[in-house]
């Protein structure tokens, strides 16, 4: 290990760390509650937070949550160990289900951001201990707290550097991604009006039928659960696979054999549809 750094359970450096509360879910009023929908993608977000009744169940100081803070989901296939940091203050007081753990760094031994990013390098290790032991998908509080190590330097001037290194590369990295969503979005829009150009050409030879006389058969898909997944089997298209300019792309999730038969099978020229 680099000198000055140390490695450290994960139970060990922070202040606080443990689940959120059961919600009595009201719809006005109250405070808000974060769940595993709001963390995604390394960001904490609102739009799906509910309101907590707490006239009901009151909620205690340590569990409201405070910039610095590291949401962790801990249950559920899927959204198990993904990490996110609230870098400001919420805008009012906030807690957490018990779906979700916080992780608040100790004082004085941190740069919040630093904290964030820690906890970022270990996130694999976090998603993939779910599925280590009989299929378990929970995270409790001893596994996070002992079984996970963290290193970091001792100097806060050290972790401000590397904050600072990876705060511009992500900017960098945001900026790339924009960039490549607008030329995407451009691209999209052009091929479109080619298309419509190409075959609003109509003379003699063309003639028009809705889209239903169009097709031999349409059918929806099936709702499939998590359960029906599994490593090998018949691929199974989501709404996810279907890309740009008509390309369908498998991501990888497959299906019983067995319970493919109940669930209709695609074939070559089938048109894929996505309907939300």
């Amino acid at each position: 290990m680099k000198k000055g750094w140390e490695s450290k359970k994960l139970g060990e450096v922070c202040s606080f760390l443990n689940r959120g509360i059961s919600p009595k879910y009201i719809d006005e009023g109250g405070i808000f509650v974060l769940n595993q929908k709001c963390v995604r993608d390394h960001c904490v977000s609102f739009e799906f937070a509910r309101r907590h009744d707490v006239g009901v169940k009151p909620v205690g100081g340590q569990r409201l949550l405070r910039a610095g803070d590291v949401l962790v989901n801990s249950t559920g296939t899927g959204t198990l160990g993904r990490v996110a940091q609230l870098r400001d203050d919420p805008p009012e007081p906030t807690t957490v289900d018990s779906h979700v753990t916080i992780a608040r760094p100790s004082d004085g031994s941190f740069i919040h951001e630093f904290f964030g990013y820690m906890l970022l390098v270990i996130e694999e290790q976090l998603k993939e201990s779910g599925e280590g032991c009989g299929g378990q998908t929970e995270l409790n509080r001893s596994t996070l707290a002992e079984k996970f190590l963290v290193r970091f330097p001792t100097a806060l001037s050290e972790q401000q550097r590397i904050v600072n290194f990876l705060d511009e590369a992500l900017d960098g990295i945001a900026t790339t991604r924009t960039n490549t969503v607008r030329n995407l979005a451009n691209s999209q829009a052009l091929f479109g009006r080619i298309l419509n150009d190409l075959l609003s050409q109509a003379d003699g030879d063309w003639h028009s039928i809705t889209f239903g006389d169009a097709v031999r058969k349409s059918r929806g898909g099936f709702n499939i659960l998590s359960t029906d997944y599994c490593e090998a089997g018949i691929p199974v298209l989501t709404k996810g696979d279907v890309k740009p300019f008509g390309r369908v792309e498998p991501g990888g999730k497959h299906v019983d054999p067995q319970k493919a038969k109940i669930f209709p099978l695609t074939n070559p020229g089938d048109l894929i549809v996505t309907t939300r």
